[in-house]
């Protein structure tokens, strides 16, 4: 198999160890930073690009049984009145052909974040 190299790699998690919030983690697994762009356009073209890039290691992870989700994130300060995630057909298509869940995340942001 073909090896890869992921320079945004965060600390694996194990089934059973607790998350951040106490929680116990349901599965084993790993966290990737894909994209810190502030811009959303630029964003999703980052993640478009790093998914046809380890389009072939996410199909092997499949193979293997071990899911994969893509979790966007954004801040939502209390001022805010509507925050969206624009994800493009193409991008959708190619997380589907990988057969990738979506998950957005919001996260509550003081004024001062």
């Amino acid at each position: 198999m073909k090896q890869y190299k992921l320079s945004h790699l965060t600390q694996p998690f194990v089934e059973g160890e607790l998350d951040r919030k106490g929680v116990a983690h349901n599965n084993s697994g790993f966290n990737l930073l894909i994209s810190e762009e502030a811009e959303p356009e630029s964003h999703m073209k980052l993640v478009q690009k790093f998914l046809v890039e380890y389009s072939e290691a996410i199909k092997h992870l499949n193979k293997a049984g071990v899911p994969s989700e893509l979790d966007f994130g954004c801040s939502l300060q209390e001022s805010d009145f509507i925050k969206s995630v624009c994800i493009s057909s193409t991008l959708l298509e190619e997380i589907a052909k990988l057969q990738m869940t979506i998950k957005i995340s919001i996260y509550q942001s003081g004024p001062d974040e």
